[in-house]
């Protein structure tokens, strides 16, 4: 049976780093191992923003990055780690720029082509010269969990973006093959796994049911137990209690309704009927003992029956745990209790619609709507529209997007990264006028 489900996202690593080599402690007059580095800085002044196209591939047709950033930690990339970033239009620097020896990783975004669909692509170079590629699927439909060579077609994906990074960064050796480190699946639904629709109703008695379907399953039920008890006592604190005070001329305690409600102390008894009375989480996760070699990789189970699976490695084993999933479904079918109380809305599907988005968001405007194109005085050092100084950090983000579409810029990223390529813009392409400010 050819079960529905897409794959959301792969991380491959290109030119890993060798494992380590465990000396002996008797061995330790021996040199260390050098470290081999590639020049980071280089590399980021070397990146272009032009479309790399290749027709002769099978999966990946073109290709083209968008941004980079360089940063002097490997945890983050804010303030004091952070160094450079550029785009197409901007770029911005700080005092660390200079020195190639602050730079420790390179993240960069872009987007690739897998036939009709356009996917969204992250690549981060370290130090060492190791690169983690992440590339997602939702859209495409080349590569999907029910063909038989889907693994053969992961592999071939793995080895077209080597080829890639070989021509986008043409300084760093490729030492060693691709590997596949992680990715997902999404889609698959247990109630109807040929399309991957949801039930009309959520299911109430997720815990119960999760058991059933791995009694046979080397996984185990796991959630946050924690958080749902501590969901359950807030709720039984958060009855409104009658609140009191005392008359001064009466003497006596009459209610007081404009009082807000007290937190209760709940005693022992009262907090065991509670943990009684609690709801089932709405997602759990199924993992694997401790100790016990890899049979299924990590997978979750939300109560529309929709079931994700993390950390897949290899596809051939998703298709034979989707098997044995639903036999346990259909085995236990009749002990689902269906929350018929709380119908609400059935989510829509997380997958992207299989188009080409455009990169510029062109947005509608009336024909009788004027926009003003900011222009840049070279006397005063400032932007004017109309005569009158304009300030980019006090216009709203609907403002910048109609300017963005008027001057033909790309709207996207935060709103000083879009000030800054509409003043850079501004002081290319409008003519500076001298003006006289009183």
């Amino acid at each position: 049976m050819d079960y529905f489900s897409y794959i959301g996202f792969i991380n491959f690593t290109i030119n890993p780093n060798p494992p380590k080599s465990k000396q002996k402690k008797s061995q330790e007059y021996l040199e260390p191992e050098i470290e081999e580095t590639v020049d980071l800085k280089q590399i980021f002044d070397s990146i272009e923003f032009e479309s790399i196209n290749e027709p002769n591939n099978k999966i990946i047709k073109k290709l083209q990055l968008q941004f980079v950033e360089a940063c002097s930690s490997v945890l983050k990339c804010t303030g004091p780690d952070f160094i450079a970033s550029k785009d197409a239009q901007t770029e911005t620097r700080t005092n660390q720029y200079e020195d190639p020896a602050n730079y420790m990783y390179l993240n960069i975004a872009g987007r690739c082509q897998i036939e009709g669909a356009v996917e969204n692509i992250s690549i981060r170079i370290a130090r060492t010269g190791s690169i983690g590629f992440k590339v997602a699927m939702s859209s495409q439909n080349v590569i999907m969990p029910k063909d038989e060579n889907a693994d053969a077609g992961i592999d071939r994906l793995g080895y077209e973006l080597q080829k890639f990074i070989i021509k986008l960064f043409p300084i760093i050796k490729i030492k060693r093959k691709y590997e596949l480190a992680t990715m997902t699946i999404h889609g698959f639904n247990l109630e109807n796994p040929t399309t991957g629709e949801r039930p009309p109703v959520r299911i109430k008695n997720l815990v119960e049911i999760s058991n059933l379907l791995v009694a046979d399953i080397t996984h185990k039920v796991s959630y946050n137990e924690k958080k749902v008890n501590k969901q359950a006592i807030i709720a039984g604190r958060t009855k409104k209690e009658i609140v009191t005070r005392i008359d001064p001329r009466k003497k006596i305690k009459v209610p007081d309704p404009n009082a807000p409600p007290v937190k209760r102390i709940i005693d022992r008894k009262e907090r065991v009927q509670l943990m009684k009375n609690q709801k089932d989480p709405t997602r759990v996760n199924f993992k694997r003992p401790r100790g016990q070699l890899k049979t299924f990789p990590t997978f979750s189970l939300s109560q529309w029956l929709m079931v994700d699976f993390l950390g897949v490695s290899n596809i051939k084993d998703i298709r034979d745990l989707q098997v044995k999933l639903e036999q346990n479904y259909i085995k236990n079918k009749s002990k689902i209790i269906y929350d018929t109380a709380n119908e609400g809305q059935v989510p829509k599907s997380k997958r992207k619609q299989n188009v080409v988005p455009k990169i510029e968001i062109e947005l509608d405007v009336k024909p009788d709507e004027q926009v003003d194109i900011p222009y840049y005085n070279e006397n005063t050092d400032k932007f004017y529209t109309n005569g009158k100084v304009w300030n980019c950090d006090r216009k709203t983000k609907i403002e910048l997007d109609k300017i963005c579409n008027k001057m033909k810029i790309d709207n996207k990223g935060k709103k000083n990264i879009v000030c800054q390529r509409i003043e850079s813009k501004a002081k290319q392409s409008t003519t500076r006028i001298a003006l006289k400010v009183k």
